[in-house]
Order: C-alpha cells, then sequence, then structure tokens
C-alpha cells in the first residue's frame, strides 16, 4: 500500500507538471473580455474586502436593488476579490489561480480513477484532461473559474465518494454535503 500512495504523488506531480506546461503562457495575458466587466469594472470585486456584498451581488457585481440580477456565483467572486486584494489588480495572478484549479482538477481525476480504472488508465485520463484543448477557455479567460470550481466540486464529491478506505459514513455523508452546498455557490 505504502508503494502505491507514494506511486501516486510522484503521477501527481507529473500531472501538475503537465498542467503548467500546457497553460504557462495563460500567465502572461491580460483580462478579456468577459473578465473586464466580472473582474475590472465591479466595484464589489475592486472595492473594499467586503463578504456581505459578495453574497449580496451576482456574477457581474449588480445588487438585488438592480432588475438585472442574473447569476449569483458568490464562490467565484469571492476568489475573484481575493486574487485582486492579494495580487494588487495583475491579471498574472488571477491566471496563476485557474491553471492552480485546472492542476488541481487533472490531480482529482487521476486519484477519483486510480482504483476505479486501474492505474495506467487512470494517469492517461488525467494526462488528456490536463492538456486537452477543450479546458483552454476555462483556464485562460478568467472567468472561466466558474467553470473550474464547478467540476473540480463535482470530481471531488466523485473521488472521496468512491473511495475504498472510507474511515467511516459520516465523514463521507459530511463530505458530500460540504462538496454539494460549495457546488451550488459556484454555479448559476
Amino acid at each position: 500500500m505504502r508503494a502505491a500512495a507514494g506511486d501516486i504523488r510522484v503521477w501527481s506531480v507529473a500531472v501538475v507538471a503537465l498542467v503548467f506546461a500546457a497553460y504557462h503562457g495563460a500567465l502572461g495575458c491580460g483580462f478579456a473580455l468577459d473578465d473586464h466587466a466580472a473582474i475590472e469594472r465591479s466595484a464589489v470585486v475592486t472595492g473594499p474586502f467586503s463578504l456581505a456584498r459578495i453574497f449580496a451581488s451576482d456574477f457581474w457585481g449588480r445588487t438585488a436593488e438592480s432588475r438585472f440580477v442574473e447569476t449569483w456565483r458568490p464562490l467565484t467572486v469571492l476568489t475573484f476579490a481575493l486574487d485582486w486584494h492579494l495580487g494588487g489588480g495583475a491579471p498574472w495572478r488571477f491566471h496563476l489561480t485557474n491553471v492552480a484549479l485546472h492542476a488541481a482538477a487533472a490531480v482529482v481525476v487521476l486519484r477519483a480513477g486510480w482504483t476505479r480504472v486501474g492505474r495506467a488508465s487512470a494517469l492517461a485520463a488525467a494526462a488528456i484532461f490536463a492538456v486537452h484543448t477543450l479546458h483552454t477557455d476555462a483556464v485562460t479567460a478568467v472567468v472561466g473559474r466558474a467553470d473550474l470550481l464547478a467540476f473540480l466540486a463535482m470530481a471531488a464529491t466523485w473521488w472521496r465518494h468512491g473511495r475504498r478506505d472510507r474511515k467511516s459514513t459520516r465523514l463521507n455523508s459530511s463530505h458530500l454535503v460540504i462538496s454539494y452546498a460549495v457546488f451550488c455557490l459556484k454555479k448559476k
């Protein structure tokens, strides 16, 4: 069992390296298209940090007083605000977070498949997931973070649910409830 745990750690690092090799160019990109409205022009993201404002506003920074509130994604907006305040509004910080989230998702794909479909298949699936061009928009457009976070919550739940070494049903149930709540805070 120890060798298998060591193997998966090594392969997890390899999958993360694949993601960074494929998407390191995103770190030099600026904001594009919807990024401007959701981040730079959003007082919720760029103004004083306020959890209350984040949870009371939609993805675009509009409040309940506006008749145009459409998409409520407070966890995504929270990560935007954290990136803005920790990185001084620098686009590379936002892109780094997206690349890191995609790397985490690729590792979850690897780990979820490790005991379900076998090591070789799990590694192949994770490697394809890591570099497939299908993910380019979600990784390189900062607003694609909503999709990254939603997939990560879903994949982590799938991984946790299928673990053979479950310590307790209570822990597993708690994880499912928390994952569901987090998922609801990320996507429309």
